[in-house]
């Protein structure tokens, strides 16, 4: 599973999921990164000539495929993508931003390294009830 955002948090995963499987650093091309608006969190889309960073992580079974699923919610849907890993190409999936879901995305960046210094701690507290 490919995540480009706070899944690449290892706190988040792991609580998600309950471990944090084994992964790798992907791109994924041809999507752009945006902040979901009045929210801390990403969503992609389909972007020519652009490149999402991220992870890949490894192993992933039935019910932490349902969790993540759970956590991504309504707004994504889970697409099969062909990422580079290693400078390889890998076929594997990630959550996209759900076609004609008006709110996804904003035209802001979003960038793990803000995420972390800004809006972490508020994160985990809304959605894990971690102060």
């Amino acid at each position: 599973m490919f995540v480009y955002g706070t899944l690449m948090v290892p706190e988040i995963m792991k609580r998600v999921v309950g471990r944090v499987p084994p992964s790798v650093a992907a791109l994924l091309p041809g999507y752009r990164r945006y902040r979901v608006p009045g929210e801390a969190y990403p969503a992609i889309v389909a972007a020519v000539d652009f490149q999402v960073d991220g992870l890949c992580y490894q192993g992933l079974n039935r019910h932490e495929l349902e969790l993540l699923d759970a956590y991504e919610g309504d707004s994504y849907v889970r697409t099969p993508v062909e990422l580079l890993v290693a400078g390889r190409v890998q076929r594997d999936e990630c959550y996209v931003a759900r076609p004609g879901d008006e709110s996804l995305p904003s035209l802001e960046p979003w960038e793990l390294e803000e995420f972390l210094a800004v809006h972490y701690n508020q994160f985990m507290n809304a959605h894990f009830g971690v102060r």
